[in-house]
């Protein structure tokens, strides 16, 4: 079941706008926002396995025997180029205590597991069992300042113009926050008919499990093996395998090729025109 259209969260001062509070607001960042206008999340439940089995697809397995008929993209690394603002404000927490810092390239490989693991990486091992205060203060600042330098990649807005214009159904799978989530695809992909957008929520599966991907699949109302999985990591591809999607690799992200092959990859593309020419 689609979720209700509601004011998608504006963003002011690099930060964003707090939304009317509702059950599930997050205990450190106060009301929660307002969830994204193309949300399906968990609609029913696991159940999409009863109609369409997972089926582990074999690596680099052809991609002429079934056209792709939809896309579940991933968003950071692969959409929208988030690194500067999450890298600057996990480090101006470090810092404040008096802890390393990293650079941008550290980060790369923190990012893509979800905001615990992020805030675990970062912390020294002698620090790591106060991962979740960190967490909680990281989705604190970060949530306030989601937009100061991030942006879609290069060729990214007019691949899902000609998407849109096809049509190809399209979805979004992050394990980034929920909220967050919902709020940069609001603010810089709204223009763009997503049947689903969904985000990591605490104590729900996240990427690689293959019942994150589930209802994003029925969402998208095609067996797993008609559809591209778009991302920049490990984590997308074993998503793609474990789903029997077709995991396809982009290089502009936050991790390099060869990550992207040996965790199966059937094709791994240089530039967003270059998804066209797998459809």
């Amino acid at each position: 079941m689609r979720g209700q259209r509601r004011d998608p969260a504006s963003v002011v001062g690099g930060g964003l706008s707090k939304g009317p509070a509702n059950d599930s607001s997050h205990p450190t960042l106060g009301p929660k926002l307002p969830l994204g206008s193309h949300l399906y999340l968990y609609p029913d439940g696991p159940t999409f396995g009863r109609r369409f089995p997972f089926r582990p697809r074999p690596i680099r397995q052809t991609m002429t025997q079934d056209k792709p008929l939809g896309i579940l993209f991933d968003l950071d690394g692969t959409l929208l180029d988030s690194l500067a603002d999450i890298a600057r404000e996990m480090n101006a927490i470090l810092a404040e205590d008096g802890l390393p810092t990293h650079d941008h390239d550290a980060y790369r490989y923190f990012i893509g597991g979800g905001a615990r693991h992020l805030a675990q990486q970062a912390l020294p091992e002698n620090r790591r069992d106060q991962t979740e205060a960190y967490l909680d203060r990281f989705e604190r600042r970060y949530g306030q300042n989601l937009v100061v330098e991030t942006a879609p990649y290069p060729g990214i807005l007019e691949l899902l113009r000609t998407l849109r214009d096809r049509p190809m159904p399209m979805a979004i799978l992050s394990n980034k926050p929920h909220d967050m989530t919902c709020a940069l695809v609001d603010h810089f992909l709204d223009e763009f008919p997503f049947v689903a957008v969904a985000g990591a929520v605490d104590g729900e599966v996240k990427k690689p499990d293959p019942l994150a991907a589930a209802p994003l699949l029925g969402a998208l109302g095609l067996p797993p093996e008609r559809v591209l999985m778009i991302g920049d990591t490990k984590t997308d591809m074993l998503t793609a395998r474990a789903t029997g999607m077709r995991g396809i690799g982009v290089t502009w992200g936050f991790r390099d090729r060869a990550e992207l092959e040996e965790h199966g990859a059937e094709h791994v593309i240089d530039s967003a025109p270059a998804l066209l020419d797998l459809l």
